[in-house]
This record gives C-alpha cells, sequence and structure tokens, in this order.
C-alpha cells in the first residue's frame, strides 16, 4: 500500500477485528492514536451504526459535541447542517424515510493529535425499504474533540463514491 510521504508515517499496523472487518491503525509523529483513543473513537462508529439502525435520532446525536460549531455534511447534496439545530433537523429526516441503515465497517484509520481525533473509513451500507435491499459504498471521515472526558463529533463528512469517469 503506498502512503503519502508528507504524513511521516512511522507505524503502520493492520490487524483483523471481529466480522472480517480490516482495522489500519497508523501512528503519525505528534498523533498518538493510541490502543484506547482508537477503541473509543471506533466504538463511536459502533453506536452510531445502532442508533441510526434503530431510527434513534436522540442516540445519534449524543455522538456530537455540545457546541454549535458542529457541522454534517451527508452524503446527499440536501444533507447539509451547521449547529445542533439543523444537525437534529437532518438526522430527523434521514431517519424518518422509512428506510434502513447498516453498516459494515471495512477500514477505520484513526489518528490522534492532543484533544482532536480523526477517523476515516469505508463502508458498505445495506440499505432496506419496503423488503428490498441494497448495498452501497460510503466513506466517512469524522473529526472528534475531547470533551467531559468523551470523544464527540464535531465534524461528519459522508460521500457514495461515484462510478469512474
Amino acid at each position: 500500500m503506498a502512503l503519502d510521504a508528507n504524513l511521516d508515517i512511522v507505524k503502520e499496523r493492520a490487524s483483523s477485528c471481529p466480522g472480517n472487518h480490516r482495522v489500519l491503525w497508523v501512528t503519525m509523529p505528534g498523533k498518538d492514536a493510541d490502543t484506547e483513543t482508537h477503541r473509543e473513537v471506533t466504538d463511536i462508529l459502533d453506536r452510531l451504526s445502532d442508533a441510526i439502525a434503530h431510527g434513534d435520532a436522540a442516540r445519534v446525536l449524543g455522538e456530537f459535541a455540545a457546541g454549535e460549531d458542529v457541522v454534517m455534511f451527508g452524503s446527499e447534496e440536501a444533507e447539509t447542517a451547521y449547529g445542533h439545530e439543523q444537525l437534529a433537523a437532518l438526522w430527523e429526516r434521514v431517519l424518518s424515510r422509512g428506510q434502513r441503515y447498516r453498516w459494515q465497517w471495512s477500514e477505520q484509520n484513526v489518528a490522534r493529535r492532543g484533544a482532536v481525533a480523526w477517523l476515516s473509513t469505508t463502508a458498505t451500507v445495506t440499505l432496506e425499504e419496503s423488503g428490498a435491499m441494497r448495498d452501497i459504498p460510503y466513506r466517512l471521515t469524522l473529526v472528534l474533540v475531547r470533551e467531559a472526558e468523551r470523544w464527540a463529533i464535531v465534524l461528519y463528512h459522508g460521500s457514495e463514491p461515484a462510478a469512474p469517469w
């Protein structure tokens, strides 16, 4: 795997996780993605996935930071939110469509610098609607801050990769 030399990556470790998840753990100078941080940040994915699968907007919103500086860009054009009021409205809209979403994460890259951590991951989202299911490739980047002894999302950026031109 080619890694960007500008990142000065000093250690890369891949491991297998339950459910055939592949985890790429990257540690960079000054970005101490220790085991505990990695676990705490990836646990957010599990809680977020479970809340979304159960249509629980309150639990989804509970994973975001308390301030009004939270931002979300979803995979659809209209899925943009700045602050908690817009974020709550966006998740209520998404979770009331009558669709069910299930995530299978395939890579989870975590890095940290002090009280800021970030995660990038790929996934397959299984979308269920009216008994029909389809799989959609998905990418997610989160930026998190440490607040009140927990990691909280301040930026959520999701996308569905487009087919080649």
